[in-house]
């Protein structure tokens, strides 16, 4: 099946099963807009409805080989994000998905010209100065190795986000999306890190499939290591947010790691970690 019948199958389902009254736009996101036709085997859908009783939803869906991924948004959720001055970084994470969607992404539908003020507006983002103030984290780095070298890449990722918050881009938490932070690495390398997560998953008996743990296991199929390396690498992240008594309650805290440093870690929690973090 090529890319024009994967993606028509997936436009049709949208369309039989969300396309009402209540819907003001449907949109294709994500990969699937710009990958090469025999690399998509998911499509990323956004829609935006009036008078859902939640802020979303998500609906995943299997079409003859190809996975339709569903992003339900309520309509007013929508605008006060949009037009509400954020305060704090999980808005800005919030928001910051709706810029790289009106950015990127390609409309299929939309009622009464819903979302072309609001495609502009994302093209033409600036973030609030004082924004900036959120950035203010006490800094203690830790001593044992792998936790210091954590530490370090933490702060590349907080110099990153001061980058973007002074030139309008998004602010993601993943990653994959901060190329600016990456090196390179290999098949082993990835691979290896892949089988001592998978360890943490079964020995700790975690049940949480995170957005990111997918995205590493799709990017180990495409053979893309480095995207593997680094959404295992969240993945982790937050597997020692649960394991952690008291971890800080802002995500970009590099404190996590002197906390984590002190902390009697899970033995194949510790072992991912050293992976993650050796040279």
């Amino acid at each position: 099946m090529n890319q024009q019948s994967r993606l028509m199958m997936a436009k049709d389902w949208c369309f039989e099963n969300y396309l009402d009254f209540a819907t003001l736009s449907i949109m294709q996101v994500g990969s699937s807009v710009y990958k090469e036709d025999h690399e998509i085997n998911d499509v990323d859908i956004l829609i935006i409805k009036d008078g859902m009783e939640v802020n979303y939803t998500r609906e995943k869906q299997a079409l003859n080989g190809v996975a339709v991924d569903a992003l339900i948004i309520d309509s007013n959720h929508f605008v006060e994000l949009m037009e509400s001055p954020a305060t704090d970084f999980q808005t800005i994470r919030d928001l910051s998905l709706f810029l790289v969607c009106l950015r990127k992404g390609r409309i299929w539908y939309q009622r009464y010209l819903f979302l072309e003020g609001y495609v502009e507006l994302a093209k033409n983002w600036q973030w609030d100065p004082e924004l900036k103030k959120l950035l203010n984290f006490k800094l203690k780095e830790p001593e044992k190795e792998w936790a210091k070298k954590a530490y370090f890449e933490h702060l590349q990722i907080l110099e990153l986000i001061e980058k973007r918050l002074e030139t309008g881009e998004p602010i993601s938490h993943r990653r994959k999306e901060m190329p600016d932070v990456w090196i390179q690495v290999d098949e082993a390398k990835a691979r290896s890190l892949f089988e001592k997560t998978k360890i943490v998953y079964e020995k700790m008996a975690i049940t949480n499939e995170w957005t990111e743990w997918g995205d590493a296991k799709k990017a180990i199929e495409l053979k893309d290591w480095v995207k593997a390396f680094y959404s295992m690498k969240d993945v982790l992240r937050w597997i020692l947010r649960k394991v952690l008594s008291k971890p800080p309650s802002e995500l970009f805290d590099p404190i996590l790691w002197s906390i984590a440093e002190k902390t009697k870690l899970p033995e194949e929690l510790l072992v991912a970690f050293e992976e993650a973090y050796s040279s």
